[in-house]
């Protein structure tokens, strides 16, 4: 059975060019960039050579680039960075962000007042809300560009001037935005988190755009990689294979956005024609490629398991709660009834998707309807 991978917000498949350009650096580039011979030099260059070529998509300094192992550690770093010099500053975010921002604010939450902004049924915070919410002791807003359940995107250029002109610190966590929309870094953004593996790149690589004066703290001690802001051996071929992606993506946007776009608006078509009921989840304007579904009377965990065995992945939501019964914290927030999010599937497309594997799924999905009924 050839399988139709419709789960690329968890994680993306390589594409053959990003692969052997992977394999090659690992069997080339293998010296540690910290030592002084020849290997190491060469690690070394390519390091530098991938901070310039990442400062160079985004349009930043290289200096402002610093690379990490995983988002989820570096958003952790970005957030830590400002709560530990503002031990009682207020914090606002909201009620859908994902579990390494949330998590780590909700404990902060026992010992500081945290702001959890409640975004509705569109599923992003408007900039009123943001503005509405800061106080004199605000120290930090916090809050993803787009958000990786729904696909809803965040204003994050008009927020950013509302932090700017407050003078407060806004972290974006931009990992479900890369790839699906053209990202820009505006005025007023702090720090910015990408991860590599969202873009048919290697696990195990991500990048902290830090623009003055916000500076980053390490978590870690024992090294001085990274400026010292993060210790530890790079991973230089996964580094540079991040570049390597930006690049091609960069290269190729409007297209790629367009064509996943085609795909999320003729699989959301098609569905809604067989399937009277189906709701779309996230009122807001969305990226190119997520479809958030609640499907009438069904149990996601159950059709998930029959839409494996029909070869097709999707999921229930958010990879970093896999593995979890309960039904999404983001849907819930968002305040839509509980049989809704019980009904709830994303599906999220990649660039390897095609629009036969659109309609070869749309065909299964209403056949394993009709056989539930």
């Amino acid at each position: 059975m050839k399988r139709i991978y419709l789960d690329n917000n968890a994680t993306t498949p390589l594409t053959p060019e990003i692969f052997e350009y992977y394999i090659s650096l690992t069997q080339t580039i293998y010296g540690n960039p910290s030592s002084v011979h020849h290997e190491g030099r060469d690690a070394k260059a390519c390091l530098v050579e991938a901070r310039k070529r990442v400062a160079h998509c985004l349009d930043v300094l290289p200096t402002e680039v610093f690379f990490f192992p995983s988002a989820t550690e570096a958003l952790n770093t970005a957030l830590y960075s400002v709560l530990k010099k503002n031990p009682k500053g207020h914090v606002v975010t909201t009620n859908v962000e994902h579990v390494a921002v949330f998590e780590v604010l909700e404990s902060e939450s026992r010992l500081r007042p945290v702001t959890f902004i409640a975004v509705g049924e569109t599923g992003a915070p408007t900039p009123k809300d943001i503005e509405e919410a800061i106080r004199e002791d605000t120290c930090l807003v916090t809050c993803m560009s787009v958000n990786n359940e729904t696909g809803v995107i965040t204003d994050i250029e008009a927020i950013g001037a509302i932090c700017a002109r407050k003078g407060i610190p806004f972290i974006v966590d931009a990992v479900a935005h890369l790839g699906k929309a053209p990202l820009h870094i505006p005025k007023g953004v702090s720090c910015l988190v990408i991860s590599g593996h969202k873009i048919h790149v290697p696990k195990g690589c991500a990048a902290v755009v830090s623009k003055a004066p916000f500076k980053l703290s390490s978590l870690l001690l024992g090294g001085h990689q990274e400026w010292s802001k993060r210790p530890g051996t790079e991973n230089v071929p996964a580094y540079a294979t991040f570049a390597k992606g930006l690049e091609i993506f960069k290269t190729h946007e409007d297209d790629s956005i367009h064509h996943l776009q085609s795909l999320r608006d003729r699989f959301e078509k098609a569905l809604l024609s067989h399937i009277p009921g189906l709701l779309v989840n996230g009122s807001g304007e969305r990226v190119s490629n997520v479809s958030n579904l609640s499907f009438p009377d069904l149990d996601a965990e159950t059709f998930l398991m029959q839409l494996d065995m029909q070869g097709i992945a999707a999921s229930h939501g958010s990879a970093c709660s896999s593995g979890s019964l309960e039904p999404s914290r983001i849907l819930t927030n968002m305040g839509y009834p509980r049989k809704r999010v019980l009904s709830a599937i994303r599906f999220s497309f990649g660039r390897q998707n095609t629009l036969e594997e659109v309609d070869e799924a749309v065909l299964k999905i209403v056949q394993i309807l009709k056989t539930q009924r």
